[in-house]
């Protein structure tokens, strides 16, 4: 026989938190694996760090992630990529739990001695925790968050869910793929959604929809709710004051424009993420005043996503930029039309 630790932490401090982002996928059902690290790879830069910094860590795929076909493939390789992380696919009970004590349901249950629900909503499910006391007493979980219907580049609708799909044809709701999204069909569906979290606790009566949104199993309510509290990519919708003037925000492009520069550090720190860069390429080899080509060639071989449109080209820059064959290299002559996708 043996006794195992209790380990509790004591302390924390944030020192860096990262963007989100959407789940980059190969297909339907696969991760893309080498946009992930990448993903990580911008953000260990943009935090001053490397992996071997990290002394320990986990890495946890949850949610519609969770079910993808290659999700295994991926932890593993991130475990070691990352740095020495314990890796974990969560199902929806201890992902439910694991976000709510993140959100620290359980300390405002414990003391206030209430029953708070934590609704964790993210691309694909909704996650809940109930804690009584502090103490988690069950927990649920529903097909619904914020990427469940998707838009390609040009906002058109490129998939609905199964479920979500369902939904609209019962309702005849107008959304179809292929086809651009109207809001206030988009509202009919979000409404549908937020009864159905309503009803799953215990704020409304459970309607026509609730039982087909269940994951695997809402929450046992015995005694009133006294509390919710929200967590996931979609709560920076509830908890932030200003309003987003462009609902899809997380699918437009970031282009970073500017003029005459050389290499420095407030350049690298916002090409970091960005989409295209539009930049002042004068010379061959770059100097205190402007680019050159040989940062470009820099830019291209270290950020694999960046789109890359020369502007202030001197005749030689030019003519060596025509030469690198790179399919993120767009040149465009004077008052020629650009469209971003």
């Amino acid at each position: 026989a043996f006794n195992v630790p209790r380990v509790e932490i004591v302390e924390r401090e944030i020192v860096y938190k990262s963007d989100i982002y959407i789940t980059p996928l190969l297909d339907i059902n696969r991760i893309d694996v080498q946009k992930v690290k990448e993903i990580i790879d911008t953000e260990y830069k943009k935090a001053g760090m490397s992996n071997e910094m990290i002394a320990s860590g986990a890495a946890i795929i949850t949610g519609e992630t969770a079910r993808k076909e290659n999700a295994r493939e991926v932890l593993a390789k991130m475990s070691s990529y990352a740095g020495d992380f314990v890796v974990a696919t969560a199902g929806p009970d201890l992902e439910g739990v694991i976000a709510g004590k993140g959100a620290k349901a359980n300390i405002l249950s414990k003391e206030l001695r209430k029953n708070v629900v934590n609704i964790d909503i993210g691309g694909g499910t909704s996650n809940l925790v109930l804690f009584c006391n502090g103490e988690a007493k069950d927990t649920g979980c529903f097909d619904i968050g914020g990427r469940l219907i998707r838009l390609d580049e040009g906002k058109k609708v490129d998939y609905i869910s199964p479920k979500i799909k369902e939904i609209i044809e019962k309702e005849k709701i107008n959304i179809e793929v292929s086809k651009e999204l109207d809001l206030g069909e988009l509202e009919k569906i979000t409404a549908i959604m937020s009864d159905v979290l309503l009803q799953s606790v215990g704020l409304m009566p459970k309607g026509k929809y609730y039982d087909l949104l269940i994951t695997n199993k809402g929450l046992e309510l015995e005694d009133k709710v006294d509390g919710v509290t929200f967590s996931g990519g979609v709560s920076e919708y509830i908890y932030r004051d200003e309003e987003d003037k462009d609902i899809f925000k997380y699918n437009d492009r970031k282009i970073v424009f500017t003029g005459d520069t050389t290499l420095c550090d407030n350049l690298l720190d916002n090409i970091m993420d960005a989409d295209y860069l539009i930049c002042d390429v004068t010379n061959k080899i770059s100097n205190n005043f402007h680019l050159g080509v040989d940062d470009i060639k820099q830019f291209l071989n270290e950020y694999k996503n960046l789109k890359i449109i020369p502007s202030h080209m001197g005749k030689n820059s030019k003519k060596e930029l025509l030469e690198i064959k790179n399919q993120n290299l767009i040149i465009k002559e004077d008052l020629q039309d650009l469209i971003v996708l």
